[in-house]
């Protein structure tokens, strides 16, 4: 098997998760009313970008066309206000047409008639009741897909046609699992972790209970003949309890690392696909590059694979777009004219570090910081304060760019954002080395092999247990009080002549009642590492390693400061796992106890929520609540207005799109009030295109949030600005 049916075998499967993706969205949009629709409508556009994307990968030009129009149209069906029968005849057609083509089996006729029938409805802003036949009669003369598409990418190329329709009914069908199912397993192996942990507890009581009667005997020489009989019936119980118990171990052991090689997939099967994507950045910015790839028989697991596909792409395309230079430039700075990217891969512990370097230009700090200038994220000040190392880290902030003109490559700035979010939401990190390995830009990802479980570290602290992941623990040490130094006031302590570092209580950082004992002669620190920051945590007991498993917090706790996950104990109790990108980021600015303060300060004031969806509603109700707001919720804009003139509010959040008086509407009907026109507005929405943006700003809103970047702290943040 050659280079390119392997990687029409990885097309093949993804294809044809996308089309049922398609399917399933499809049913559900025609059931949603429409004001539920735009959520729908996004998960839409986004899976047949995809498609998109991995068609154009391959090479299969039929399947990115159809996509593409597919996209086009979704995006007119989307600003209208009915779901006609027509167009959805004519999407289910377009998708059936995409999966015979998939399977080896289309007709190039039809083809061209779904593709002109989707054109139409894109291009005249409306949607068509005709359906295929219709078209092929009425309209022989439809709109030419060259119009939109450009020269002869209607025509897709004879040969290449043919060669993909034989290599589509060469490869054999794959197994293909459920991945719910395949998740329900791994949930399953979840729990038998707990019960190996309660086995064990058990298995202990029993043995304690044994020792116990035998020590009972010594000390009760008159109850010999009784405790006797009672030891020989437990002596039994507590042999098979052990055997059991070891047992279960294994078996739980055995599975468990089954299911995980199940799921582990050889990096160097995404060989092909990395480097297509390297050829077609270099085909679409003219430049010249080749990818090498040194990953030997590393493994990951296939669910953190697919969470990163996102963020490879990413980081490939910018080393050729942003770092790569022309041909004629290197050729000029004595570089050969073909760039080379290098990625290297290599096992620490449990988790894979994953190095991609360029020979390019590089990253130009002053750059970034100019960059970030503009947009308001930093200012001169901060800019002359940071050093070039801080400046470069800019590059991760959401909207930062450096090209001048936004292209389909690059400009927008949300790519090394979403690259940064997609690892840390796996456990990981992503650093640039302020040493790059090939001269241009280096960038170093730690990511976990596997997620079905792990190890952490277990402290406790004020009766409480809480688990460090153990991939952001660098060592563990203990101190005097003396050793501790205080700078500005903030504990510190100088390891082995290295930069000071910064040392926290875990009790503060939770606001405790108490900090460690201090009557204990030692401190016991945990140091902890976040990409090229470390800071030390300060706990009363430090347990030791163990492997967990990290069950997600309920939807209206998703954001609970600093935590991500809890795990339950052989006891029964839950421990709660730290989320150690938060717990910097936070610690970075303040501690927990001073955000929470600032907000408890204004705990008496009133806040209404306006939200036409229960769940969106009641998350922010929860989160403002929780943070000791008194809150009232609405549930479109006439309601808020009638509740606004009969009760005293101190700030407003507020939905946009809700049937009746909008988030916008009611913004300007405050505004225009002079009653209301200082009541702060917060806009909380979906709605993300700049030009919705605009709108909130003129209408008044004096904040806007898109809810898919919506976390509590910043909600928290935004509020306590206002009150």
């Amino acid at each position: 098997m050659n280079d390119f049916e392997k990687l029409y075998r990885i097309f093949r499967a993804e294809a044809l998760e996308r089309i049922d993706e398609l399917t399933q969205y499809l049913e559900t949009l025609a059931e949603r009313e429409q004001a539920d629709r735009p959520e729908i409508y996004n998960d839409i556009l986004r899976t047949a970008h995809n498609l998109k994307g991995a068609a154009r990968t391959v090479g299969n030009e039929s399947i990115e066309q159809l996509a593409h129009a597919l996209e086009e149209a979704f995006l007119v069906s989307s600003k209208s206000e009915k779901l006609e029968s027509g167009f959805l005849n004519t999407v289910h057609n377009a998708i059936d047409l995409i999966n015979s083509i998939v399977i080896g089996s289309w007709d190039e006729t039809d083809f061209h008639t779904i593709v002109a029938e989707l054109r139409k409805i894109s291009e005249i802003g409306s949607l068509s009741n005709r359906t295929r036949n219709d078209t092929s009669t009425d309209n022989p003369g439809g709109p030419s897909t060259k119009d939109v598409s450009g020269p002869d990418q209607d025509q897709p190329n004879s040969s290449s046609v043919k060669k993909s329709k034989t290599i589509q009914r060469d490869i054999a069908l794959a197994l293909r699992i459920d991945p719910s199912r395949l998740d329900q397993l791994l949930s399953y192996s979840g729990e038998l972790l707990i019960a190996e942990a309660r086995m064990a507890l058990h298995h202990q009581e029993v043995l304690n209970f044994y020792k116990y009667v035998t020590q009972l005997k010594k000390e009760k020489p008159e109850l010999t003949d009784c405790l006797s009989d009672l030891s020989n019936r437990i002596r039994p119980l507590v042999h098979n309890s052990r055997l059991d118990t070891h047992n279960f171990k294994y078996l739980t052991g055995s599975m468990t690392n089954a299911l995980k090689k199940v799921r582990m997939i050889p990096l160097h099967e995404m060989t092909v696909t990395w480097r297509r994507i390297v050829q077609e950045t270099c085909r679409l910015s003219g430049k010249m590059a080749r990818l090498e790839l040194q990953v030997g028989e590393t493994e990951l697991d296939k669910v953190v694979l697919d969470n990163l596909k996102d963020a490879f792409m990413h980081l490939l395309r910018n080393a050729v777009d942003h770092g790569i230079e022309s041909p004629d430039d290197r050729v000029k700075q004595d570089k050969p004219e073909k760039g080379l990217i290098l990625m290297i891969a290599q096992i620490e512990g449990n988790m894979i570090k994953l190095e991609i370097s360029d020979d390019g230009q590089g990253l130009k700090p002053e750059k970034i910081g100019q960059a970030a200038l503009k947009l308001g994220l930093i200012t001169q000040e901060e800019i002359q304060a940071k050093s070039a190392q801080e400046l470069l880290e800019l590059v991760f902030l959401p909207g930062l760019s450096t090209v001048q003109d936004v292209s389909t490559l690059s400009g927008r700035g949300v790519g090394l954002n979403i690259v940064r979010n997609q690892i840390s939401q796996l456990g990981g990190s992503i650093e640039i080395s302020p040493k790059p390995t090939l001269g241009g830009t280096t960038f170093f990802i730690r990511i976990p092999i596997s997620i079905l479980s792990t190890l952490g570290l277990f402290v406790q602290n004020q009766m409480e247990t809480y688990v460090l992941p153990i991939e952001s623990v660098e060592r563990t040490i203990r101190l005097t009080r003396n050793e501790i130094k205080y700078v500005d006031g903030q504990p510190t302590v100088t390891l082995e002549k290295q930069d000071p570092l910064r040392l926290f209580h875990l009790s503060n950082l939770f606001e405790s009642s108490n900090q460690s004992n201090h009557s204990d002669k030692y401190l016991k620190i945990v140091i902890l590492r976040h990409e090229s920051q470390k800071l030390g945590l300060i706990v009363e007991t430090i347990e030791g390693e163990k492997e967990f498993v990290a069950k997600r917090l309920p939807w209206n706790f998703h954001r609970v400061l600093g935590v991500n996950a809890v795990n339950i104990q052989a006891d029964g109790s839950l421990s709660l796992v730290l989320d150690v990108t938060e717990l910097f980021d936070l610690i970075k600015n303040r501690s927990f106890k001073e955000q929470l303060l600032q907000v408890r300060k204004s705990a008496q004031k009133q806040i209404l929520v306006v939200d036409d969806s229960l769940t969106s509603r009641t998350l922010e109700s929860n989160i403002l609540k929780s943070a000791g707001y008194r809150v009232s919720v609405a549930v479109d804009g006439e309601e808020a207005w009638q509740k606004i003139q009969g009760q005293t509010f101190d700030l407003l959040v507020s939905d946009i799109k809700m049937p009746g008086l909008d988030g916008f509407e009611l913004t300007k009907r405050l505004r225009r009030d002079p009653r209301f026109k200082d009541l702060p507005v917060i806009l909380v929405t979906k709605l993300s295109r700049p030009e919705d943006i605009e709108a909130g700003v003129a209408a008044g809103a004096d904040e806007y949030v898109v809810k898919g970047t919506f976390e509590q702290s910043n909600l928290l943040e935004m509020v306590a600005r206002y009150l």
